[in-house]
């Protein structure tokens, strides 16, 4: 993550401000790139937040505090939403339209651009689990908390759009994350991929208003017509009946 910060984001200044002013994006790659920095930004956060495990020993090497990168965060965020709105047709970029129709919050949507960034810039199928989650935690209090965005029950998994590999015990925060194939093409912009879908061809479907009415099938049986009311008819002795009054 400090590679990718380093090599795509140079205008951040320590406190959060820019040095460059915000414009419109000149393309969905420029915001997939922006967002991208974002979650390099993020995973540092990440392993400053939670540089001391519960038994307090360090786990990585002390580097730049947390408060200062969240306010990086903060601005870069700030940032990214202001040159959206700048941005004439930003709501058909393909981030954000999968966002929309798959309801995705910005976590989310930061997981799966982290997994795309992993297979796009290190060859890496994707990203252990509990990292995607530290990096969208400011506190560890956050981390516990948001394990149920990885959840079978989490827009993420409900929608296919992650798979969980090498878990221990079915234990979802154990095992790796990862993206279907399709799905990088989509963030990537991909023209024959549609969104939560498998790039097949999309089906048509016929719609019609809602009323009531009768519904009429016509189907073939044997057997024997019974009627509703059946009377017999028989004299009280024996013969024939030849008349009827």
């Amino acid at each position: 993550s400090d590679r990718l910060f380093e090599e795509i984001e140079t205008d951040v200044t320590p406190a959060g401000a820019f040095t460059t002013p915000a414009d419109a994006y000149a393309s969905h790659y420029e915001h997939l790139a922006a967002v991208a920095r974002l979650t390099g930004l993020l995973l540092r956060r990440g392993n400053a937040v939670f540089d001391v495990d519960p038994y307090g020993n360090r786990i990585y090497e002390e580097g730049e505090p947390a408060g200062l990168i969240d306010r990086r965060v903060d601005a870069f965020r700030r940032r990214i939403d202001r040159r959206l709105e700048m941005t004439p047709g930003a709501a058909d970029f393909p981030l954000a339209r999968l966002a929309r129709e798959a309801r995705l919050s910005w976590d989310e949507q930061l997981i799966l651009v982290a997994l795309l960034v992993q297979e796009c810039y290190y060859g890496s199928p994707g990203l252990e689990a509990v990292e995607c989650i530290k990096m969208v935690s400011r506190s560890p209090e956050e981390l516990l908390g948001k394990r149920s965005l990885l959840t079978s029950a989490g827009a993420l998994r409900r929608a296919g759009l992650v798979s969980i590999v090498d878990s221990v015990d079915g234990k979802e925060i154990t095992g790796d994350l990862t993206i279907p194939r399709w799905l990088s093409g989509l963030l990537l912009g991909d023209d024959e991929v549609d969104a939560l879908g498998s790039g097949a061809p999309a089906q048509q479907v016929e719609l019609a208003d809602v009323e009531a009415r009768k519904v009429t099938q016509v189907v073939t049986a044997s057997g024997k017509v019974q009627p509703e009311i059946e009377v017999r008819i028989s004299p009280d002795v024996s013969g024939e009946i030849v008349a009827l009054p």
